[in-house]
This record gives structure tokens, C-alpha cells and sequence, in this order.
């Protein structure tokens, strides 16, 4: 099972892509391959740079670069023979039709309410989540619907997500539904 991971800042993604790695799935993020060009570029890696490099990056490169670079990772990775696989931070419809390549892959979106996934981004602290409340909503609003064929367009890839979860309860919640979508066994956690 290959599974592809889109949604929201702070709205679970990344706890949904832990559930999965403990599952044995092998992890792969769009985000990580941005945030390594710009680390190579020496840019400082913001919320605000990630979107701007990002887009920058689809332009120049082509749509689906970022996810091409994944692809290419996992079919060179033993991982690929295995099928199990999660394809984190997927932010637009040329990166999605590329990763649809991928044989079993489906697309999971996972959103939660702005307030609530704000909190989550303030407590994880992580370098590119400084930012104010204000900012976190523009920052939101450029990348749920982007102008442009290489800006994030969230909006579209929740709407052509296989599998969608709301993420406004516990983290057992949140593993429930994950686990109930995919028809996977509910273990006990370790």
C-alpha cells in the first residue's frame, strides 16, 4: 500500500504519518526535499520561504519535480518491493497525478479547525512555525488555493482525496478513523 498525505498545517499529518511508520510503513515527505534545497541555498526555512521556494521551485522545475525526486527515492529503496509506503506533504494536483503513478497508491487529507491546528503549530515548535495567528491565516489562504499550475492548491487535492479524517479530538481519535478507513487492524498501541 502506498498512502500519499495532504492537508492542512498542523492538522495531523505528520501524526498520521507516525501511525503509519509503526506500522512499518517507510516514510518519504515532499517537504523534506524542499527544505534540504533550501538548507543547499543557505535560506532560512520559514513557513513564508517554504511557499515562496516551493512554488519557485514548481515553475521552474515543473509541478511535479518535488514529487518525482520522492519517486525516484523509493523505486531506488527496497521499500518499493514492499509496498508500504507513506508519501508525506503533498501540496499539488501535477505532484498528485505523478505519485498516481505509483501502483496502489491513494491519497489521504486530514484537516482539523483553524484555531486548533494554530495551538498544535505553536506547541511543536518547529523553526518554520513562528509566526502569528494573522500570519498562519494568510499563509493558510496561499496555500489552500494558488493562482498559478505550480502554487499549492490544497483545496483541490482535499477534494480528490481517497480518504478524508477530521481531526479535532484525541490522538486516538485520529488513529481510530486512520485505521478504520484503511480496514487495517486496531492494535494496541505500544
Amino acid at each position: 500500500m502506498i498512502i500519499g498525505l495532504t492537508g492542512t498545517n498542523g492538522s495531523g499529518k505528520g501524526t498520521v504519518a507516525e501511525f503509519l511508520k509503526q506500522e512499518g510503513f517507510r516514510y518519504y515527505s515532499l517537504s523534506d526535499e524542499l527544505r534540504g534545497v533550501l538548507h543547499q541555498q543557505q535560506v532560512e526555512i520559514t513557513l513564508p520561504n517554504l511557499i515562496v521556494w516551493g512554488n519557485k521551485i514548481r515553475k521552474t522545475q515543473g509541478s511535479d519535480y518535488l514529487a518525482k525526486r520522492v519517486i525516484e527515492k523509493i523505486k531506488k529503496d527496497k521499500a518499493f518491493a514492499q509496498k508500504e509506503i507513506v508519501i508525506d506533504s503533498i501540496r499539488n494536483p501535477f505532484e498528485l497525478a505523478a505519485l498516481k503513478t505509483l501502483p496502489g497508491f491513494i491519497l489521504i487529507a486530514v484537516d482539523a479547525p483553524i484555531e486548533l491546528r494554530y495551538q498544535r503549530v505553536q506547541q511543536r515548535k518547529r523553526e518554520d512555525d513562528k509566526q502569528s495567528f494573522e500570519a498562519f491565516k494568510h499563509n493558510e489562504d496561499v496555500q489552500r488555493a494558488g493562482k498559478n499550475e505550480s502554487d499549492q492548491q490544497l483545496n483541490e487535492l482535499i477534494k480528490q482525496a481517497d480518504i478524508r479524517l477530521w481531526n479535532d479530538k484525541t490522538v486516538d481519535d485520529l488513529r481510530k478513523q486512520l485505521f478504520t478507513q484503511l480496514k487495517l487492524p486496531l492494535k494496541t498501541k505500544k
